[in-house]
């Protein structure tokens, strides 16, 4: 549920973010911003050749729950 996902994303410590094109940072950085606020989680972000079924971007996180 939502609720649970804003909660988790509360308790981030840490985010890897995979790109298959470095042209949507700006856009990625705006999105990211939006979901952690102020004070974001670390985060790596490296651009990828491909990624699973197509998608554009992946993100995985580390949590302290």
């Amino acid at each position: 549920p939502p609720d649970d996902l804003a909660r988790l994303c509360d308790k981030a410590l840490r985010a890897n973010v995979y790109l298959t094109n470095i042209a949507n940072l700006e856009g990625m950085n705006a999105a990211y911003q939006g979901r952690f606020g102020a004070e974001p989680p670390v985060r790596t972000t490296v651009a990828v050749s491909a990624l699973p079924d197509g998608s554009l971007v992946e993100i995985d996180c580390m949590a302290h729950l």
